[in-house]
């Protein structure tokens, strides 16, 4: 099956065109890992799937020194729909000498999925201290069967309106019922979680997507209440690869 990639241009009447958006920055994590973090956005006329960002890495003479890929967060990609990437350079000798990067995406068309799915609830509170900002809520399964392998990600914003992290988790449980919900909650790790302004958040299941009127743009929340967790353990939530 062939790829498509952003160069694409076709006259056929419906295709997914993936675009990445200008949001995404990069940090080095506590490993010391180079991440790169951001939003695609689907704006063509059809669903794509196998969605992969790849990152080029340059010191600052322009020369490469490492490429790595991912996979975007939702599996389905919906027209008109983002969802959140984050791309690691799993090399700490080579991300300490990445000075500036490239990004391009590939992805291949595919069929919709039922929009069955919606977050009936979340909220949000913040530890500077562990540097972790937690995000609580539930999905409901408003479809006629059960909804499997239910994934909730979310996208963290700072005051510019830039991703400054991203992250995702299985709901509990991971299979959720026809009316039933699922809980979730996302662990998401920041040096400077109080740096966090907003968030929107997105789902899907193997068999279902989020429902228009509840999608993360809804979902965005402005002001988010900062709040201390007296105790906690440390869980390390990231996109899934």
């Amino acid at each position: 099956m062939a790829l498509f990639s952003t160069s694409f241009i076709g006259s056929v009447l419906a295709a997914p065109q993936i675009e990445i958006l200008n949001s995404h920055t990069s940090f080095l994590d506590p490993i010391g890992y180079f991440n790169v973090v951001g939003e695609v956005q689907n704006v063509g006329d059809q669903a794509a799937n196998n969605v992969f960002v790849t990152a080029t890495y340059y010191n600052a003479a322009n020369e490469v020194v490492g490429t790595w890929v991912n996979e975007i967060g939702l599996s389905v990609l919906l027209p008109d729909r983002k969802s959140p990437f984050r791309v690691e350079f799993v090399d700490v000798g080579q991300s300490a000498l990445v000075d500036h990067y490239s990004l391009e995406i590939e992805f291949t068309p595919t069929d919709s999925i039922p929009k069955q799915l919606q977050i009936a609830s979340h909220n949000s509170s913040v530890d500077v201290g562990f540097g972790l900002f937690e995000i609580l809520g539930e999905v409901e399964n408003t479809g006629d069967s059960t909804a499997t392998y239910v994934t909730v990600f979310a996208t963290c914003y700072d005051e510019a309106g830039n991703v400054i992290q991203v992250g995702g988790d299985y709901t509990e449980p991971v299979n959720v019922g026809v009316g039933q919900k699922g809980s979730f909650t996302l662990w998401i790790d920041h040096e400077n979680p109080d740096l966090i302004n907003s968030y929107t958040l997105t789902a899907e299941s193997e068999n279902y997507a989020l429902i228009p009127e509840f999608n993360s743009f809804v979902l965005t929340i402005l002001a988010v209440t900062l709040v201390s967790i007296s105790s906690l353990l440390y869980k390390r939530k990231i996109i899934k690869k």
